[in-house]
C-alpha cells in the first residue's frame, strides 16, 4: 500500500492532473495554451484534489477517488468516491455499495475507463 498516500490535483484551466505525495506539491508540466505558457506547481492551482485508494485495476493502473470504473462483464459502471471514512464505489444511478477492496477489484475484474473530469465516451454513474 505504498501508493495509498499519493494524490492528484485537477486544474480546470489546464484540463489535466498534477500528481504528488503526502507533504508534497502537485507538479504539472509547463503547458502552452494559445500563446500563453502556464507553470503550475502549487495546490493553489488545484480545483479538485483526489486521493489514491492504494489499489490497482486489472491493468495495474492506480485507482483514485474520482475514477470511473467498469466491471469485466461491462454490466456495472461505478464512480470511486470517499464517503463515511472509506473509499466506496457509487453505481450508475447513484446507489452506494460496500467499500472497495482488492477482492472487489479481482472478483469484478475492474478496469478504469476515465474520471469525473474527462469522461468523453464514458458512461458516468
Amino acid at each position: 500500500m505504498s501508493d495509498r498516500f499519493k494524490f492528484r490535483a485537477w486544474n480546470n484551466e489546464l484540463e489535466s492532473y498534477g500528481y504528488f505525495n503526502l507533504g508534497g506539491r502537485p507538479k504539472w508540466d509547463s503547458v502552452t495554451k494559445g500563446n500563453k505558457t502556464y507553470h503550475y506547481s502549487s495546490l493553489d492551482c488545484a480545483d479538485t484534489v483526489e486521493q489514491c485508494t492504494g489499489l490497482k485495476d486489472k491493468n495495474g493502473t492506480l485507482i483514485f477517488e474520482g475514477d470511473i470504473c467498469i466491471s469485466g462483464d461491462k454490466c456495472r459502471t461505478s464512480e470511486i468516491v470517499f464517503e463515511e471514512g472509506s473509499f466506496r464505489h457509487k453505481l450508475k444511478g447513484g446507489a452506494h455499495t460496500s467499500n472497495i477492496s482488492k477482492m472487489w477489484v479481482d472478483v469484478f475484474d475492474i478496469e478504469i475507463t476515465g474520471n469525473i473530469h474527462d469522461t468523453e465516451g464514458v458512461s458516468k454513474p
